[in-house]
């Protein structure tokens, strides 16, 4: 038996039994010589070797593996490789901003609950002492109306005081609840777009510029060293670092998306309210005509003053379709205007919010003061005055007739409820069908959304940037103009029948210029074409509106000054 060491030296390795133990030196068989062999391995891999003697002359002229090297560090992988070592840093980022979200999610829940908690505490509480309040205001009167003994005159239902009580702590819960939502939306957007917001970043940045140059003077070390040096104590990490990187273009268009979402539940609550209290409206005139006119045939009437014209409420409605294949916004997105824009919508939430046109006579800065304010007192309860009792009592009366005239067609409006229901649960189904479909649909650009440009067509949209500039334009006059119009006196002269003309003369110019721009405005707005959209119908309209009123406030101030020089 044989065994080789290895293959290229072929040195035999013989065997023997103890009995057959060559005695003295051992010589082999083959006494030939070895045949000594080259390196058989490739050149830079010394682990790869050839099986057969063909594929070896000698003298390999390349080495097997340069061009898979070559490839490996050719100019697209190591691109692609870039790409993917951003992408996984990217991953990594929002993996832990997510974490982070996630755990304030949860926090915010948390606090959410026990606030809640809280509420219905308080209102339980509430409920008890109303109870007691309305239990001794009825003790009250039924002891005084037994001493004073009177019969005649209007005796206000005392078993109802409870329920006085409770409706009017009902609505005052949901005035104040309105009140806070709107805050709320206002702090949000003062938080991210407020001028103090401004200053804070620009602070932020210059204290990260400042400590830049300061890094830079002591050594230029790489972030990696500063965290190394800062966790022993020796340096301090800037706080840009620490901070992280400013706002994102993505925060401030998930915060605009949240004030418009807010925005449109707000006006769709309102406008459901209003809807349900016109048809009540108009149920309780109909059952009053029905009432009256027994023997007569039945009358349809219109109610022509508490009917919405057509578009009116829908008209400023946003709807939020996918916009169109092929449209891109190349200009970057500009969130100031987005936010003043929601801005206005929410301080127009306001239930003391009136409309006051910009008088001619007051500067810029005037202006913002005659907005109205609410009020408080120091324990921040406003006083209850004796017009809110005197609205209880109407209340207590309007209740008993709608008690008295409810009891005779109390089948009817059961019927006719129950088939308001029905449409009602089906249209929410048929909504519901329409979001999830919508949600399969690409998100607009926020500017879309707020502007209400999403889903419109091309014309469509180009009428909507023009009525749009033409808005910008009315605010550039009405700010140029009120200055220059600021205690100016008009000039007046008298014609044949004694009555005072307003003058076309160089006292007057600024008056006769301000309202020729704002016709002409008024004529390029009547010459804008709609296309059959809602939207530019709307805000066509609430420019026109815009422009009526500083008219009307012009010529309110027009009439106002011929009145003092008539009396002079």
């Amino acid at each position: 038996m044989q065994f080789f060491l290895d293959d290229s030296e072929a040195i035999p390795i013989q065997l023997f039994s103890a009995s057959n133990a060559p005695r003295g030196q051992f010589s082999p068989r083959n006494t030939h010589a070895p045949v000594v062999r080259g390196n058989r391995s490739v050149p830079g891999y010394p682990y790869i070797r050839f099986t057969n003697d063909d594929d070896y002359d000698g003298s390999y002229p390349f080495d097997a593996f340069q061009d898979l090297r070559s490839a490996y560090t050719s100019s697209s992988l190591h691109s692609i490789q870039e790409q993917m070592r951003s992408i996984q840093a990217q991953r990594a980022q929002i993996h832990l901003r997510r974490s982070v979200l996630a755990q304030q999610q949860r926090a915010f829940d948390e606090r959410e609950k026990e606030l809640l908690e809280m509420q219905r505490q308080l209102e339980r509480q509430r409920d008890e002492q109303a109870q007691r309040a309305s239990e001794q205001a009825r003790r009250a009167y039924l002891s005084r109306v037994k001493n004073e003994n009177k019969s005649s005159g209007f005796q206000p239902p005392f078993q109802f005081f409870d329920h006085i009580l409770s409706n009017q702590l009902r609505e005052q819960d949901n005035e104040e609840r309105k009140q806070a939502h709107t805050m709320a939306l206002e702090d949000l957007l003062d938080s991210y777009f407020s001028e103090r917001a401004d200053k804070q970043k620009q602070k932020q940045k210059d204290e990260s510029e400042d400590e830049q140059e300061d890094e830079q003077e002591d050594e230029e070390l790489p972030l990696n060293e500063l965290a190394k040096e800062a966790e022993e104590g020796d340096v301090q990490l800037p706080e840009a670092a620490v901070r992280g990187p400013h706002l994102e273009p993505g925060v401030l268009d998930s915060v605009l998306r949240v004030v418009h979402d807010r925005l449109a539940e707000i006006s769709a609550q309102e406008e459901a309210e209003k809807e349900a209290k016109q048809e009540a409206e108009a149920e309780a005139e109909q059952e009053a005509e029905e009432a009256a006119d027994q023997t007569s045939d039945d009358v349809t009437s219109v109610n022509i003053v508490n009917e919405p014209s057509e578009g009116q409420g829908r008209a400023t409605k946003i709807r939020r379709n996918s916009p169109q294949s092929g449209v891109e916004v190349e200009e970057p997105t500009d969130y100031e205007r987005l936010a003043n824009l929601l801005r206005g919508r929410v301080q127009g939430l306001s239930p003391d919010a009136v409309f006051i046109p910009p008088s001619p006579e007051l500067s810029s800065h005037d202006e913002d003061t005659t907005e109205p304010e609410l009020q408080m007192d120091v324990d921040g309860q406003a006083e209850h005055t004796d017009s809110e009792f005197a609205d209880m009592m109407s209340d207590c009366k309007s209740q008993l007739q709608d008690i008295k005239e409810g009891a005779s067609v109390k089948t009817k409006k059961k019927n006719k409820k129950h088939r308001n229901r029905r449409r009602q649960r089906s249209r929410a189904h048929g909504h519901a069908k329409d979001a999830k479909v919508g949600s399969k649909q690409p998100r607009d650009a926020i500017e879309d959304v707020i502007l209400g440009s999403s889903g419109l067509s091309a014309e469509a949209r180009k009428s909507l940037e023009r009525v749009q500039e033409i808005g910008r334009q009315v605010d550039n006059v009405r700010r140029e103009y009120s200055q220059q119009l600021r205690d100016t006196q008009l000039s007046f002269v008298a014609d044949n029948n004694g009555n005072l003309r307003l003058a076309y003369n160089s006292d007057n110019s600024v008056f006769h210029a301000y309202h020729e721009t704002l016709e002409q405005l008024m004529l390029r707005l009547d010459a804008v074409p709609s296309h059959g959209s809602r939207v530019v119908r709307a805000r066509r309209k609430a420019v026109v509106k815009k422009v009526q009123a500083i008219l009307d406030s012009l010529d309110e101030l027009a009439a106002m000054q011929e009145q003092q020089a008539g009396s002079e």
